[in-house]
């Protein structure tokens, strides 16, 4: 009977993990297809201006005293989110491609942050990340898709700084949001 309800516990805690990993993004309205045609083009942007990181809002966070890992936080996001664009392109196979420097592109990408959670770099967990991303038309301005993502996390097993913590979360964000495009495919 015990044995029975370990192996019952356990199965009902994997499914719970495997209902949480999957629900990490999802579209509240609209749809992406329109961005299934592979020569059409899209600038992505990233929007801190509500984001709380590690409890506080970020400007607020980072103008207090910093260790030393959180230091470059602020010089290293380019790069970091440089990341987002080249993950979306290794693996955009029949969707448009991020270009950075765009003044006409197809399609606009805002990424807007509300918590960002950033364990010091003693600690096996990544950058955590919970925000909304908004596609639309340039042309028109029009809203393709909302999107909503809550507790994204980038492996962290290998990163030697905060910067590699914060690019492996971007990279999975840009492959969640990849993954969902493919499946209105």
């Amino acid at each position: 009977m015990k044995r029975l309800l370990l192996i019952s516990l356990m199965a009902f805690t994997a499914m719970v993990m495997i209902a949480q990993e999957s629900n990490q993004m999802t579209v509240i309205t609209g749809e992406l297809r329109e961005l299934c045609q592979p020569e059409k083009l899209i600038k992505v942007s990233f929007d801190y201006s509500k984001a709380n990181l590690n409890g506080k809002h970020q400007n607020e966070y980072l103008s207090g005293s910093l260790s030393s890992e959180m230091s470059s936080w602020a010089s290293d996001t380019k790069k970091v989110e440089k990341s987002f664009t080249t993950k979306w392109n290794k693996n955009n196979e029949g969707i448009a491609s991020v270009q950075t420097e765009l003044d006409t592109p197809d399609f606009l990408i805002d990424v807007k942050f509300t918590d960002i959670i950033a364990a010091g770099m003693d600690s096996e967990t990544g950058v955590i990340v919970s925000g909304t991303v908004d596609v639309s038309s340039s042309r028109s301005g029009a809203l393709l898709a909302r999107i909503s993502f809550e507790n994204v996390e980038g492996a962290s097993a290998h990163a030697i700084n905060m910067a590699m913590k914060r690019s492996k979360t971007y990279e999975k964000l840009a492959m969640k949001l990849l993954s969902l495009v493919k499946g209105q495919e």
